[in-house]
């Protein structure tokens, strides 16, 4: 089970905020007023924006600073953004590669967001201290491993987008 410190509170005042447009026009220009990484996509292809909230020093199966990324969906029913459910990625996550006791921790220090299988939905890069790991935008369901096999790689990793193809 992933601990977060400090995440309760970004998450909250993201919910609270998400409504407004400030969401938006904000928390993507200055990610640091959060203090953690955070990037906008559509992972779902429903036309909403969802969050992504990297978490790099939360505990995940008692390491300390393994990482976790949390993925908050837009909802389909107005502007904000979906509590529940929600996705919760590390790496212990069945299907993500690489090994948590191997890793040099900090899963989620940076976030990417493009469509780098060129399907029109977006995907998400996650960084960590010396990796780099790509989860696939799927319809309707969202960011998955299923499709393709998630690469991962050194950091440095060149992702490819379709820069206009589909």
């Amino acid at each position: 089970m992933a601990r977060s410190h400090g995440l309760r509170s970004a998450t909250l005042f993201l919910l609270l905020i998400a409504g407004t447009g400030f969401l938006d026009r904000t928390a993507a220009a200055y990610p640091c007023l959060l203090a953690e990484p955070v990037a906008l996509g559509d992972f779902n292809g429903d036309g909403k924006r969802d969050l992504v909230i990297g978490s790099p020093r939360s505990f995940v199966s008692e390491i300390d600073q393994a990482g976790v990324v949390h993925v908050l969906y837009g909802t389909g029913s107005g502007p904000g953004l979906s509590v529940l459910p929600q996705q919760i990625w590390h790496l212990d996550t069945p299907g993500v590669p690489g090994d948590i006791y191997d890793s040099g921790g900090l899963f989620g220090a940076s976030l990417a967001v493009g469509d780098f299988d060129c399907d029109g939905t977006d995907d998400l890069a996650i960084g960590e201290h010396d990796a780099v790991t790509v989860l696939y935008g799927s319809v309707p369901g969202g960011l998955t491993t299923g499709r393709h096999p998630a690469p991962r790689g050194r950091a440095g990793l060149r992702l490819r987008g379709c820069h206009g193809r589909r």
